[in-house]
């Protein structure tokens, strides 16, 4: 009985290995700014800049809504839509627009947080919220001519991460069946 339960165990992790990555509905965003590089910027100074929003994994198109959680006394969506498609394979670009006051100081940080939310549509027909994703950078205000000195960085992507937990979760798959396979073999009688 036992080994019938540890047989089943084994069954729907490896069912659920190889058929989870179908269900998966990614997306990601990229960003010339982000936590380790700041925008920098001076007092009165209107600048634009837009995120990136990518679907290379999953199945179908996705739909997201964009909100800035924070910083929107110095960014704005410019884009007209409230809601973007992402079709399956491609990305989408979301404008923004920078607007520093003519008093604000030097030194000073505005953190910036744009939030997409997924909209889901059930099965019913009717629409409802997936997953959320955030692009945080800070808006940092400096003197006109200001130049940072930053050393390139590498930045792993959310596909690549993506990519590995679900290699991860196949290699555990395929050496949980061979130990269970293992497990409940019968031995041989040589006589």
């Amino acid at each position: 009985m036992k080994s019938n339960k540890n047989l089943l165990y084994g069954i729907i992790a490896i069912t659920l290995v190889l058929f989870l990555p179908s269900f998966v509905n990614a997306f990601a965003i990229s960003s010339a700014y982000y936590d380790e590089n700041p925008m920098y910027v001076y007092p009165e100074q209107n600048k634009e800049a837009f995120l990136t929003l990518q679907n290379f994994a999953g199945d179908n198109e996705i739909i997201v809504r964009a909100d800035i959680n924070s910083g929107s006394e110095v960014v704005q969506i410019t884009d007209r839509e409230e809601e973007y498609l992402i079709p399956l394979g491609d990305k989408t670009i979301v404008n923004l627009k920078i607007n520093i006051p003519k008093d604000a100081e030097i030194g000073t940080i505005y953190p910036v947080n744009v939030v997409f939310t997924e909209i889901a549509k059930n099965s019913a027909g009717g629409l409802g919220f997936g997953s959320s994703i955030a692009q945080k950078f800070d808006v940092i205000v400096t003197e006109t001519g200001f130049v940072p000195q930053l050393a390139p960085e590498e930045k792993t992507s959310i596909l690549e991460i993506i990519l590995l937990i679900i290699g991860i979760a196949i290699a555990i798959g395929v050496i949980a069946f061979f130990y269970y396979k293992k497990k409940n073999k019968k031995p041989t009688n040589f006589k």
